[in-house]
């Protein structure tokens, strides 16, 4: 981290994007946080703690996940709901 006049820049954590179908994160649960819109969930990528802001969708999905366990997130794209509404889809997968 950066040094200025004796103080230390302070960065947040990686954030994980994955908006493009098709596009994948693998990585080990590692805990939730609490965001604005409920839990958040850090996984280990690579030896790096990262940060993957959640969705209904998502949050539904990782309750049925184990902390510690590996995990793979897809971005499935938009869907429509049975009420017409637009939300962002992901197929959540666990390492057996």
């Amino acid at each position: 981290m950066p040094e200025n006049n004796g103080f230390k820049e302070i960065t947040g954590m990686p954030v994980i994007d994955i908006r493009t179908v098709g596009e994948s994160v693998e990585g080990r649960y590692i805990r939730t946080q609490a965001g604005q819109y409920g839990d958040n969930y850090i996984l280990e990528v690579d030896g790096e703690e990262k940060l993957l802001f959640t969705s209904t969708v998502i949050q539904t999905k990782m309750l049925l996940v184990n902390v510690g366990s590996i995990v793979r997130i897809t971005s499935l794209g938009e869907k429509k709901s049975k009420d017409g509404r637009l939300y962002k889809d992901f197929k959540v997968e666990v390492k057996k």
